[in-house]
């Protein structure tokens, strides 16, 4: 067992290196070959893959890849309203979740809606300046933006159908990436994701760019759909959590590290499964 951790370790330092991964985007490479052939051809710079076909079941990785991600992210926020619309809503109501929210409703005041909408915890000077504007007393004033802010908080059947969404995707994605994973040797001992690296980045098997362009998608439509949603105090900090999970699957397949990547995805996913499963529980 020790001679065959050696043996693995070896393997590693022969195969992959920092030089190695540097080389990928030198100009031994060809800088940008993963932009696709439609680029290198209108600016006259010559592609890796020039009048080659892939292996049967590969596909060459590309950076117009990108575009079909775009679309299939617009695909799953329709897909995503829809279902916390027809399915887990009516499930939330089932277990006695309401949209309704408890005490007297602030009603409608433009001047204070501008006001709370630019900030929620308004100075005493803004808010008489409000009020008066208004023609409300100060106290007035004080109570609708109470109510306000207590109506602006996401309803427990809002947090519901959202945690449910996540937690239907996180499993399809976990089923998805086990059944992808589970017969490569590389799933079973990680140091086989480097051998060959970075020879072997100019294709990938068909059904991990399937299951990375499902990733990627899914993530974009998080960082877009957050602007449609309520927004929360936490909204920038997921906003650049959005950014940095893009960065990191982007970066390992525009790298060639896509063996290694597509591991921790699914190990990621599994994890989101419960995570959203505890997040449910705390709606009731």
């Amino acid at each position: 067992q020790h001679y065959f951790i050696q043996s693995n370790l070896s393997l590693a330092m022969v195969f992959v290196s920092w030089e190695d991964f540097s080389r990928v985007f030198s100009n031994k490479y060809d800088t940008y070959w993963w932009l696709g052939a439609d680029y290198h051809q209108k600016f006259g710079d010559v592609w890796p893959h020039e009048g080659e076909q892939p292996p049967e079941g590969y596909v060459f990785s590309s950076g117009q890849d990108l575009n079909t991600a775009m679309l299939l992210a617009i695909l799953l926020t329709v897909v995503r309203f829809t279902f916390e619309r027809l399915v887990a809503e009516p499930i939330g109501y089932w277990c006695g979740l309401r949209h309704k929210y408890p005490g007297t409703a602030a009603g409608p005041n433009e001047r204070l809606e501008k006001l709370i909408r630019k900030t929620k915890k308004p100075s005493e000077k803004e808010l008489a300046e409000a009020a008066k504007e208004s023609g409300i007393e100060i106290r007035t004033a004080e109570i609708w933006m109470r109510r306000r802010r207590r109506e602006l908080v996401p309803s427990k059947l809002r947090k519901f159908t959202e945690s449910v969404w996540r937690f239907v995707f996180y499993s399809f994605a976990f089923a998805l990436g086990m059944t992808t994973l589970w017969g490569e040797d590389f799933f079973w001992d990680t140091i086989l994701c480097w051998i060959g690296y970075p020879e072997m980045i100019w294709a990938v098997k068909k059904k991990i760019y399937y299951y990375y362009l499902l990733e990627g998608s899914f993530y974009l439509s998080l960082m877009f759909s957050q602007f449609l949603d309520t927004k929360r105090k936490d909204f920038w900090e997921m906003f650049v959590h959005h950014i940095a999970t893009l960065a990191l699957i982007g970066g390992s397949w525009f790298g060639g590290t896509y063996r290694i990547g597509a591991i921790v995805m699914v190990t990621h996913d599994v994890a989101d499964v419960f995570l959203e499963v505890s997040s449910s529980e705390d709606k009731f």
